[in-house]
C-alpha cells in the first residue's frame, strides 16, 4: 500500500465530526495544528520524532545519539532540531483523540528485536518490564502487526487498552489508513 497525497482541505469534514464528538464530551476541540501533527507522524517523519524522544540525552547510547544527529541535523557546534512544537501537537492530538477511542486489544510487531533481561526478571523492588520513551504505534489488525514482526527474533505484543491508557485511533487522518494505527503517547 502506498501513501496517497491529500490536501488538508480533505480532512475538514472529518475534523469537524471529531470536534462535535469532543464537544459532546465537554473536551477541547482538535486544532488544525494537531491534525497536521498527527498526520505527519503517520508517515516517514515518525522516525525523526521518535529518534528525538529516544536519543536526545547525553546518557543515551552513542548509536542513538549518532542516529539523531544524522536525522535531525546539528552541525559542528549547533544543536539538532528537536521538533519541540511538533512533538507537543502530536501528543496533544493523542490526548484528545484517545477520549474517542474504543478500548480494544491492539498489537505491536517489532522486527529482529529482543527484550532485555529486565523485561522478564524483577528487580529488587519486584518491578519488571520496560518503558517506551517515544510514541508507540500499534494496530487493531493482527496481520499488520505480524508483518512488522518479521525476522528471526521478531516480537509481537498484544495489549489491552484501559480507561487511562487508551491510545488514539488515527485511521481517519493516517497516511496509511489500512494499517489501522492506534498511537500511544510517550
Amino acid at each position: 500500500h502506498r501513501r496517497k497525497p491529500q490536501p488538508l482541505s480533505e480532512f475538514v469534514s472529518a475534523r469537524n465530526d471529531v470536534n462535535l464528538l469532543l464537544k459532546g464530551l465537554k473536551q477541547p476541540e482538535m486544532t488544525e495544528e494537531e491534525l497536521i501533527g498527527g498526520r505527519l507522524y503517520t508517515g516517514p517523519l515518525f522516525v525523526k520524532y521518535n529518534g528525538v524522544l529516544r536519543g536526545c540525552r547525553d546518557s543515551d547510547p552513542l548509536e542513538l545519539r549518532l542516529i539523531l544527529k544524522q536525522l535531525c541535523g546539528g552541525a559542528q557546534g549547533t544543536k539538532p532540531n528537536l521538533y519541540t512544537t511538533t512533538l507537543h501537537v502530536i501528543n496533544s492530538s493523542i490526548v484528545k483523540l484517545s477520549k474517542l477511542t474504543i478500548a480494544t486489544p491492539v498489537y505491536r510487531g517489532l522486527a529482529s528485536k529482543s527484550l532485555p533481561d529486565s523485561f522478564w526478571t524483577a528487580n529488587e523492588f519486584g518491578v519488571r518490564g520496560g518503558i517506551e520513551t517515544a510514541f508507540m504505534s500499534t494496530t487493531r489488525d493482527l496481520d499488520v502487526a505480524m508483518r512488522y514482526a518479521k525476522g528471526e527474533t521478531g516480537l509481537l505484543f498484544e495489549m489491552h487498552m484501559g480507561m487511562v491508557d487508551r491510545g488514539a485511533d488515527l485511521v481517519w487522518l493516517s497516511q496509511y489508513p489500512h494499517e489501522k494505527e492506534v498511537l500511544f503517547g510517550p
